[in-house]
């Protein structure tokens, strides 16, 4: 089968980026992630090897949003982070970027998707060693990056720590990704794909057996929302129906074989744990501080300010709505999430897995400027076989997608 280099190039590039997720190349204040050097040079190599063009409409729509929240930030009349802006614009701009029409012959082509799945799967195949050594072998956890200087890794990461308290096992995040909970968003993301498209017993297994490993709840939410949305799309096929439903009953045994994920259920309303921190705490601030006045409401309170601001003592780990909404009020965060909403919806062409990218997006990490997030969106956007976007559809054959 004819693969389009550009794509194969965007492939490799990005599996570049995820190796080096947890490096910075320039240590200070302002560290200055790999993964985001790789994802601009992903994008303008695309570009230059005319694997997508420039939309007029896209680069309008996101030049504006930036003007938006500058003019937001600056209304607020306190001190804010230009480059919190700067980092914004350089993320969001190859959004306008999308595939040329020259760029892929054989449009019903779905090699970056199983790339990505096979990819996930030599991953999967590092996190079942990384427990496996702990748990069945017995050799300590050692972080392979920890003898790095701490000005060349990313600092506010929880990168592996034990499964419960007192143990003496980490949580697997494959020695590379930022924390366990991407690995599994990751994973979870790849058994989507390998359950709708490819349907390969062994990847299917491997990545349930690994995301078992990471102990984390955020890959169990992704495959929760998900799987229905992949089984009402493919209920004419039987057999994609059966392995969502067959991999749905392997998760829910694994996680009610496990004490210290149970365990975990109950961390909602817990003050300082891992789910309070992600998806408590941080709507609790935004209901705090955006409508403390009709200012705050409107412009919010500056670019790079949610961190910044202390309320309280609880620690907040922001996902892009109470981010955005914090930092940019009505008048910028909510068009800023509608442009990247739109995108994703437009931008990917089976609706269960846009619906997953717009959960990892939106809910499942911090992710409104995060390189590696933001990039995982781009390579679904380049791997998309047309260069027009159109609403995204309901199914997804292994063969190929609709088109974005």
């Amino acid at each position: 089968m004819y693969t389009p280099r550009p794509q194969k190039m965007t492939f490799w590039l990005f599996f570049l980026a995820i190796i080096t997720q947890r490096l910075s190349l320039i240590p200070g204040t302002n560290p200055v992630p790999i993964a985001l050097m790789i994802y601009v040079a992903a994008a303008l190599l695309l570009y230059a090897r005319k694997g997508v063009v420039i939309r007029r409409g896209l680069l309008l729509s996101v030049l504006s949003m930036v003007c938006v929240l500058i003019a937001t930030s600056i209304f607020t009349g306190r001190d804010f982070s230009p480059n919190s802006l700067m980092y914004l614009l350089v993320l969001y701009l190859p959004f306008s970027f999308v595939t040329s029409e020259g760029a892929v012959r054989h449009p019903t082509s779905a090699d970056g998707y199983r790339w990505f799945s096979t990819m996930m799967c030599v991953f999967a195949v590092v996190a079942l060693y990384q427990y496996g050594s702990q748990a069945f072998l017995h050799i300590p956890y050692s972080d392979p990056l920890s003898s790095l200087p701490k000005g060349f890794t990313m600092s506010n990461y929880e990168v592996s720590y034990p499964i419960q308290y007192g143990s003496e096992i980490y949580k697997s995040n494959a020695y590379v990704f930022l924390e366990p909970s991407f690995l599994s968003q990751f994973l979870a993301l790849a058994l989507l794909i390998e359950i709708m498209m490819f349907r390969r017993i062994t990847a299917i297994v491997l990545q349930i057996l690994a995301l078992a490993t990471t102990f984390s709840g955020t890959g169990l939410l992704f495959i929760a929302i998900t799987l229905p949305f992949a089984i009402i799309a493919n209920l004419h096929n039987r057999r994609v129906a059966m392995l969502a439903g067959l991999a749905a009953i392997a998760i829910v045994a694994a996680v009610a074989s496990n004490p210290a994920v149970l365990k975990r259920s109950g961390e909602l309303n817990e003050q300082g744990s891992s789910a309070s921190i992600r998806f408590s705490t941080p709507y609790e601030r935004m209901g705090d501080l955006a409508f403390e006045s009709a200012s705050s409401i409107l412009v919010g309170y500056g670019a790079g300010n949610a961190d910044r601001i202390k309320v309280d003592d609880r620690i907040a780990n922001f996902p892009a709505i109470p981010k955005a909404i914090i930092e940019y009020g009505v008048i910028g965060g909510i068009p800023l999430l509608l442009l990247i909403a739109v995108r994703i919806f437009m931008g990917v062409g089976s609706l269960p897995i846009a619906v997953g990218l717009f959960c990892m997006q939106f809910f499942l990490s911090g992710a409104l400027l995060q390189p590696i997030s933001v990039f995982t969106l781009f390579y679904f956007f380049a791997m998309q076989p047309s260069g027009s976007l159109r609403p995204v559809t309901s199914t997804a054959r292994h063969v190929g997608l609709a088109a974005s």
